[in-house]
C-alpha cells in the first residue's frame, strides 16, 4: 500500500461505500437498535457518498502527484469524524450501547486509514 498510492483510495472508496450502505440503508430500518434518527442517519451517510464519488475519480484519473489528493481526502475523512462525534454528542441521550461502539469503531478506522494516508502523502516521491 505504501508503494502504491493510488491503491489507498480503492480502500478509502470501499470503506466509504460501506458506510454509506450501513448508514443509509441499513441502520434506517433498525432505529431502535441504533438509536440514532433516520435523518441523523441519512446526513451522515451523504458524506460517504461523496467521499466515494472523490475516491473513484482519484483512482481513475491520478497519474502522478498524489501529495495533494491524498491529504484533501484525509481531511475530509477527519471532517467526517467530526461530524460523527458532533452527531453522537447531539443525540447521546438516544444513542444505544451497539450504535454507540459502531461509531467508535468507525471513528477509529477512519483515524487509522488518515494517518496511513498522510504518511503516505509526506513521502517525497509521489
Amino acid at each position: 500500500m505504501y508503494s502504491k498510492p493510488k491503491t489507498l483510495f480503492l480502500f478509502d472508496g470501499i470503506g466509504a461505500l460501506l458506510s454509506a450502505l450501513i448508514l443509509g440503508s441499513v441502520f434506517p430500518m433498525f432505529i431502535h437498535v441504533i438509536g440514532l434518527p433516520v435523518d441523523i442517519l441519512y446526513f451522515l451517510a451523504f458524506f460517504p457518498v461523496v467521499f466515494l464519488i472523490y475516491d473513484i475519480c482519484c483512482y481513475v484519473s491520478v497519474k502522478k502527484k498524489f501529495r495533494k489528493w491524498l491529504t484533501g481526502i484525509a481531511i475530509l475523512n477527519l471532517l467526517y469524524c467530526g461530524i460523527s462525534i458532533w452527531s453522537i454528542c447531539s443525540h447521546y441521550e438516544h444513542l444505544t450501547p451497539l450504535g454507540f461502539v459502531y461509531f467508535l469503531l468507525e471513528i477509529t478506522i477512519i483515524v487509522v486509514l488518515v494517518i496511513v494516508e498522510l504518511k503516505v502523502a509526506s513521502r517525497k516521491n509521489i
